[in-house]
């Protein structure tokens, strides 16, 4: 019994750094909308993903980039592709601590979600407000 009771609080504890860790990257990232070099030249008035990728990184080559090509010609979704090797300060400022990580914001562009790691079109879609 009390090795159930301290896996269940181990298990919190982690839930409760986990989304705290999330909270701080949104926060993170609501700050470089307005100020971020990166996003000059794109219009924000549509929905958007902020892809942080790196060159060896072979799941945001041949998994989450697909995803988001596909996103980008069925539904007209923006995607701004970061380098984060040869961003690395904007990736820091964004909060960026894997590769890949996906940053989707809302119309008015807002940081509405952040996904560390491959997220799968299903759930890309629900965030963009794409699909119920």
């Amino acid at each position: 019994m009390d090795r159930v009771l301290l896996l269940a609080a181990f298990a919190l504890s982690c839930f409760i750094a986990y989304t705290m860790m999330r909270k701080w990257q949104i926060r993170q990232a609501s700050k470089q909308i307005a100020v971020d070099p990166l996003l000059s030249g794109y219009a924000l008035q549509q929905p958007t993903v902020v892809f942080f990728t790196t060159p060896m990184c072979q799941a945001c080559k041949y998994q989450q980039g697909p995803i988001l090509d596909r996103l980008n010609h069925q539904h007209g979704v923006q995607v701004i592709q970061v380098d984060a090797s040869e961003n690395a300060e904007a990736a820091s400022k964004w909060g960026v601590m894997t590769a890949p990580t996906t940053f989707v914001l809302n119309k008015i562009g807002e940081v509405l979600f952040v996904n560390n790691g491959v997220t799968d079109e299903y759930v890309l879609k629900q965030q963009l407000g794409l699909q119920s």
